[in-house]
């Protein structure tokens, strides 16, 4: 079987490292929402739907196909660190938040996902790939894509509140962004681009610069504060054929065996 690279993206030893990082976090974050639509579930005596069914399973399928993937990284770099803090954050949040504002974070997460889901199909379009990442890559965003208003419709439904949401918005944001930045730097560190200025600036350029990943995001980071928002608002219409549940956990977990 075909090795999949250590710098699979566009020749990139940065991009590749942000991707692979960025899925470092994916396996418990996605687990903390299943956990979190599950104690809600419970408590507040609410019937469990076909969509919430396909929310559970679309993200316990991307914890799965996202733990090969790591094991898969664990070849070129040590994670298990950062596996670890991952872990004791959502740990600690369970057991001391309540499910509703658990599912606030998680209601957060999905936004995260989708915002950059929306943006990433774009961004691979014209760069070079490795195929089975394109592939996982693709498969998430879509179904991420597909479920994204199901655990803030939810939330809603329990009396979830708009100040709640958008103070565990911007708390959430700084988790999520210490997060990336400690994992991106811990992963540079190991690949030694650390101390590379032009590590950095292709970095600060990819994600901030004027056609920038993070950059083309932010207005739609924005749309979260809006006490009218609701993520159908996120515009997925060029993408809308393409934004289902595929049955293709097995076939992705392949590619990292």
């Amino acid at each position: 079987m075909e090795k999949i690279p250590q710098f699979w993206l566009d020749n990139s030893r940065v991009k590749s490292i942000f991707f692979d990082s960025g899925s470092v976090a994916i396996p418990e974050a996605e687990r903390f929402l299943v956990v979190a639509v599950h104690r809600v579930l419970d408590k507040y005596k609410v019937k469990e739907s076909e969509e919430i069914r396909r929310l559970l399973l679309e993200e316990e399928n991307h914890s799965s196909v996202h733990d090969f993937y790591n094991a898969h990284l664990e070849r070129y770099y040590r994670i298990h660190t950062l596996v670890r803090l991952e872990r004791f954050q959502t740990a600690f949040f369970q057991r001391l938040l309540s499910a509703k504002q658990c599912l606030a974070i998680g209601v957060c997460i999905e936004h995260f996902t989708a915002i950059l889901s929306r943006a990433l199909p774009a961004y691979f379009e014209d760069r070079s790939v490795h195929n089975k990442l394109r592939e996982v890559w693709l498969w998430h965003s879509y179904e991420e894509l597909d479920h994204r208003d199901i655990a803030f419709d939810l939330y809603k439904e329990i009396g979830g509140g708009y100040f709640r949401r958008i103070v565990t918005m911007a708390l959430s944001t700084f988790i999520f962004m210490f997060n990336r930045v400690l994992a991106t730097t811990f992963l540079m560190h190991q690949s030694r681009d650390l101390y590379s200025l032009k590590s950095h600036r292709e970095l600060r350029k990819f994600l901030w610069g004027k056609d920038g990943f993070y950059r083309k995001c932010f207005k739609e980071y924005l749309m979260f504060y809006r006490p009218s928002f609701h993520p159908s608002q996120i515009d997925i219409s060029e993408l809308e054929e393409k934004v289902k549940y595929y049955d293709l956990k097995d076939t992705f977990i392949d590619y990292f065996k």
